[in-house]
C-alpha cells in the first residue's frame, strides 16, 4: 500500500472558486502559509455541475473519485446501516483500498461540511476540520440539531474552525460535544489594516441571494420585496435618489431573470459578484440575510435588512448577533438619514466595531499552532 502521506488535504466543492482568478479565496491564504512553511499539502476540488464558476488551477480535480463514490451510494443499500454516516464511512474505507491510500493525510480541512463521512472512513485517525464559510447560528442544521451537535459532526468526530469569537461563542453553548473542538482561526480575506470607507458616494449595494437550492416560492417572494424596495427608492427626489447595484450571488446561475428591473428603474444596474465591487464605497448595503453584511461592516458600511412573512432569516443578525443599527426606519428614511454625514459616520463606526467580534484577521502563527496539535 502507498505509504505517502500529506500533512493536510484541503477538500471543497467547485462553487467556492469565487475570486477573479477562479481560486478558492477561503483556502488560498492557508495554502500560502503552507507553501512558506514547507507543509506537504494537497488541494482536491469536488465537481459541481450546477455552477458556472471555473475550475481552480491550484486544485486537483476529484471528479473520477467523486463519481465512483456516487455509484457506491447507489449500489450500497442505506437500510443496512443504523446511521447514515456509517455508509459514507464504509465507502471511504473501500475507496482507500481502491486508491492504495493515495489520499492519506493527518488533517482534512473541508468547506461546507463536504464529505465528512467519506473522509472519516478513508482516514480513520485524521483530524477532520470544517472551516467556516458562512454564518453559523444556534440552529444551523450543519452543526446543530435540537441543541445538540449535528449527527454529521459527532458521528465523524469532526472539529470546526471559525472566523472569530462571536461564532466561537455559538458553540460554547454546547460544550458536551464541542468543548476543545472549536478553534478561532480568523477570516481569510481580512487583514489587520482593513481599509474603512470614509467617503460615501450616492450608491447602494444590494446583495442578492437567488441560489439554486431555494424554492421557487421563496425566490418569487424575494423578487416581490426587491420590487417594493426599488419602488420606494424611486419616489425619492433626484437629489437624494442613489444608484443601486444589484449584485448576484456567486451561485445564482441565472435562476431569476432581473432584466425587467433594470429596464423599469433607470437607477438600477445588475452585476455579477466580484471582489472589486465590494472594495468600493457605498452609502448603504441592502440584503435579506447575506453574510456580505459582515464584509460591509468591516469597511464601516451599514446594512439594511429586508424581510417578509416567508423570509425571516434576518432575525439571526438582529436577534442572535445583536446588529447595532435598529431596523425601524423605512428604506427611504434610512437613505435620507445617511445623507447626514455625521450620522452615517457614527453608524459606520458602530458596525465596524460590531464586526470585530465576529471577524478576526487570519493569523499565520495561529494556523501553524493549530495544525501542529496533531
Amino acid at each position: 500500500m502507498n505509504k505517502q502521506s500529506y500533512d493536510i488535504i484541503f477538500y471543497y466543492p467547485q462553487h467556492f472558486n469565487r475570486d477573479k482568478k477562479a481560486r478558492n479565496s477561503f483556502f488560498s491564504p492557508l495554502l500560502a502559509i503552507c507553501k512558506s512553511n514547507n507543509i506537504h499539502y494537497l488541494v482536491l476540488e469536488e465537481p459541481d455541475k450546477k455552477t458556472e464558476l471555473a475550475r481552480n488551477q491550484e486544485a486537483i480535480p476529484f471528479d473520477i473519485y467523486f463519481y465512483i463514490i456516487l455509484i457506491f451510494r447507489k449500489l450500497i443499500p442505506t437500510c443496512i446501516f443504523k446511521k447514515k454516516d456509517k455508509k459514507e464511512q464504509l465507502i471511504g474505507d473501500i475507496m482507500r483500498k481502491i486508491t492504495l491510500a493515495k489520499f492519506n493525510a493527518k488533517i482534512i480541512i473541508t468547506l461546507s461540511n463536504s464529505m465528512g463521512g467519506f473522509w472519516r472512513g478513508y482516514n480513520k485517525n485524521a483530524r477532520i476540520i470544517d472551516y467556516q464559510h458562512g454564518i453559523i447560528y444556534k440552529n444551523h442544521p450543519g452543526y446543530f440539531n435540537k441543541g445538540q451537535a449535528a449527527s454529521n459532526i459527532f458521528q465523524n468526530n469532526k472539529e470546526v474552525a471559525v472566523w472569530g469569537k462571536g461564532f466561537y461563542d455559538v458553540f460554547e453553548k454546547n460544550k458536551k460535544y464541542y468543548k476543545n473542538k472549536v478553534h478561532i482561526l480568523g477570516y481569510p480575506q481580512l487583514s489587520e489594516k482593513e481599509k474603512v470607507v470614509t467617503t460615501y458616494n450616492k450608491r447602494l449595494i444590494f446583495s442578492l441571494q437567488f441560489v439554486p437550492e431555494l424554492t421557487i416560492d421563496i425566490k418569487k417572494e424575494m423578487l416581490i420585496e426587491i420590487k417594493k424596495t426599488l419602488n420606494e427608492i424611486n419616489k425619492l427626489s433626484k437629489e437624494t435618489k442613489p444608484r443601486v447595484l444589484l449584485v448576484n450571488h456567486p451561485r445564482h446561475n441565472y435562476t431569476i431573470d432581473l432584466t425587467s428591473l433594470a429596464n423599469k428603474f433607470n437607477f438600477v444596474s445588475i452585476i455579477n459578484s466580484d471582489e472589486l465591487i465590494y472594495n468600493q464605497d457605498y452609502l448603504l448595503h441592502i440584503t435579506f440575510y447575506s453574510t456580505t453584511c459582515f464584509e460591509m461592516a468591516m469597511k464601516g458600511i451599514p446594512t439594511y435588512f429586508l424581510s417578509s412573512k416567508k423570509i425571516r432569516n434576518n432575525k439571526i443578525f438582529i436577534e442572535d448577533y445583536n446588529y447595532p443599527i435598529t431596523q425601524r426606519n423605512s428604506i427611504t428614511e434610512c437613505i435620507k438619514l445617511y445623507h447626514n454625514k455625521q450620522t452615517r459616520t457614527e453608524h459606520g463606526y458602530l458596525v465596524k466595531e460590531w464586526s470585530k467580534y465576529y471577524f478576526q484577521p487570519l493569523d499565520a502563527d495561529l494556523f501553524l499552532e493549530f495544525i501542529n496539535k496533531t
